[in-house]
């Protein structure tokens, strides 16, 4: 009698602890769900007998049916993770996130998943009602189970799928995969790679700021980014760590060394001070994940690009410095007249013209990275260019301007109208004022110019001290110059 009751015991026991040993294999806890293996593509209403082994070589697909809709199970209309695992032999190698965005995905009660597809057959990554979780370059799905796939030794292994909604797994299933040789799967994985990347386009842009973005590429540059394509921020707003900092994400796309294109989540954090945020610093930098040029448009962000007048103003800036070089070292290239006699002497000829302009170009960013809040970036470039400027331009800073003649000759008024004359001498009016409001504007510019060039003036001799100094400052020019073309912004100070 004892005995008997023990069984009964046991055996409540192991069914409640062990639903499989009622429901079998694909049953789940929370719901009665099935999976569906295939070799090809499988339709949600007619999916047909599954399949429980496979060999090396075979194409693998799979329809997990969680036996009432999601919408049931989650209880939202959509927008909602549901989580998938992937064991083999027993062991969970990955799981993660599919998102299911849309009401009508919500509706239904199962999910296709494409286990190692063919890449012209593969849907995993096209429906944008289903988004799968992305890191870096590595993306959740097809890409991630061929990966797992190609690196399995030979032999038989076991593989089991199951899908969960907050910790209750609603449909799982499970095949056999046999061979000598799985690199099938390693380069099924590096097409599905390819694949993606074709289709691949920017992450959707969260907010515009154009100031904020310009800092973020005066930044970005200064860390060393060449080539930029586009700069915009992809956060909606800033994430507030509090008695620490706030932070906020940029994509960041631009041209690899190699001439492909790619782009990465870039983090730029300011750190909380007593009276607000300190200075904004590029804090991380993601994967680079690669993107075809054809597919850079698709931010919508009018985000700020590398077509900006500052680059242009950039590479404006290393050729006048070397430009400005060449002069400063034109006793040092004399005896090479011969061979660069088509270069040296035009230079000679616009010597004066060509420090100005260097001079200018040197004090334009100055003066745009102290309001981006960066004054120390390309510092020294910027010094030797004012310098070589004021030192090449000497003469042409110091000429005065020449001041039109006034006119003399008394021109003769045809007889008019009375009504005419008041209008004639109303418009007169009118335009003595604005003759007189220009010829301010002129005196005021002409005093301030001749002011400044007084002060110039004072400091002649020491400006003229530079001569003893004109191949070292020239050799400096070149080499920042060249430096600053090649590395498009590194910080040289």
């Amino acid at each position: 009698m004892f005995k008997s009751h023990l069984h009964i015991w046991a055996l409540s026991l192991a069914v409640l602890f062990s639903p499989s040993l009622v429901f079998g294999e694909t049953a789940a806890q929370g719901g009665s769900g099935e999976a569906v293996f295939s070799k090809s593509p499988i339709d949600p209403s007619d999916p047909g007998k599954s399949i429980t082994s496979f060999k090396t070589g075979d194409h693998i697909y799979a329809l997990l049916r969680a036996g009432k809709s999601w919408k049931e199970i989650s209880k939202k209309e959509g927008n909602f993770d549901v989580f998938v695992q992937f064991f083999v032999d027993g062991e969970k190698i990955t799981g993660n996130n599919i998102t299911l965005k849309s009401a009508t995905v919500a509706t239904e009660d199962y999910l296709v998943l494409d286990i190692a597809p063919k890449p012209s057959k593969m849907t995993a990554y096209s429906n944008p009602d289903i988004q799968f979780a992305t890191f870096g370059e590595e993306k959740f799905g097809p890409q991630k189970f061929t990966e797992i796939l190609g690196g399995l030794t030979a032999g038989k292994h076991t593989v089991k799928v199951e899908v969960s909604y907050y910790g209750d797994a609603y449909s799982s299933g499970t095949f056999e995969i046999d061979g000598s040789d799985y690199k099938f799967y390693a380069d099924l994985n590096s097409e599905i790679k390819e694949n993606i990347a074709q289709n691949r386009t920017l992450p959707p842009a969260g907010r515009t700021d154009k100031a904020l973005e310009a800092k973020m590429l005066e930044l970005a540059e200064n860390a060393g980014w060449k080539n930029i394509e586009t700069l915009y921020i992809k956060d909606k707003d800033w994430w507030v760590e509090q008695g620490v900092g706030r932070h906020m994400a940029a994509i960041i796309a631009a041209q690899a060394d190699d001439g492909s294109y790619f782009y990465s989540v870039v983090t730029f954090k300011q750190n909380q001070t007593l009276t607000g945020w300190g200075p904004l610093r590029l804090d991380h930098t993601g994967t680079k994940i690669p993107i075809l040029k054809k597919n850079l448009g698709g931010s919508g962000s009018g985000g700020t690009s590398t077509g900006s007048p500052f680059i242009l103003f950039r590479l404006a800036l290393a050729l006048a410095l070397i430009a400005a070089g060449i002069i400063l070292l034109a006793k040092v290239l004399e005896k090479y007249q011969d061979k660069i006699g088509g270069i040296l002497q035009p230079l000679l000829n616009i010597k004066a013209l060509m420090g100005v302009i260097t001079l200018a170009l040197g004090a334009v960013f100055f003066v745009k990275n102290i309001l981006v809040l960066s004054p120390l970036a390309d510092f020294l470039p910027q010094a030797v260019a004012v310098v070589a400027g004021l030192y090449l331009g000497l003469d042409l800073l110091l000429k005065k301007p020449a001041v039109p003649a006034a006119a003399s000759e008394e021109v003769a008024q045809p007889q008019v109208s009375e009504a005419a004359a008041a209008d004639t001498e109303q418009a007169g009016k009118a335009e003595q004022s604005s003759a007189q409001m220009a010829k301010k504007v002129s005196e005021s510019a002409t005093a301030g110019v001749e002011k400044a060039q007084d002060l110039l003036a004072g400091k002649r001799s020491k400006i003229e001290l530079l001569k003893a100094y004109e191949v070292p400052l020239g050799a400096a020019a070149v080499v920042l110059g060249i430096l600053h073309l090649i590395a498009g912004g590194v910080p040289l100070f």
